[in-house]
């Protein structure tokens, strides 16, 4: 990057403006406050810039704990009256596609009781599995047993 020269003016030696002080006397050259206001000012700037994105980090940070503490004890203050819901996860276990049905359905508009909904479906879909593959098991077992 080209920046540009001037000269000492003890010795009359060409140094480059980002120079503070003279390669050949090492005097202070004539552009150094200014050069060091402007570094100043960058720092300043650069500071109030990081200040401000630590701020915006901190507060989002107290956003998130106090949300996970209000959800931590079961607090839930929604325009809505979203909640996690028994019901549905109920409804979803015994009837996992009506579960995925209300999971589908709801998803945007309540996601707390559509989130219970689909873990209550899935929880019943594991189960119907096991059940499924331990009662056909126990029978081909049985019916082994008859030759």
């Amino acid at each position: 990057m080209n920046v540009g020269q001037g000269n000492c003016a003890r010795c009359g030696e060409a140094d480059a403006y980002r120079n503070v002080v003279c390669t050949g006397c090492g005097s202070r050259l004539p552009w150094a406050d200014a050069l060091d206001e402007a570094r100043r000012e960058a720092v300043k700037a650069h500071a109030g810039d990081l200040a401000s994105a630590k701020e915006r980090a901190e507060t989002a940070e107290a956003a998130r704990k106090k949300a996970e503490d209000k959800r931590s004890l079961g607090i839930y203050q929604t325009t809505n009256g979203d909640r996690p819901s028994f019901i549905t996860a109920l409804l979803g276990f015994i009837c996992p596609p009506g579960g995925a049905l209300i999971w589908l359905m709801q998803n945007e508009q309540y996601p707390e009781r559509a989130s219970s909904a689909g873990k209550g479906a899935l929880i019943g879909l594991f189960v119907g599995i096991v059940l499924s593959a331990s009662f056909w098991l126990g029978l081909f077992s049985h019916l082994s047993n008859f030759r």
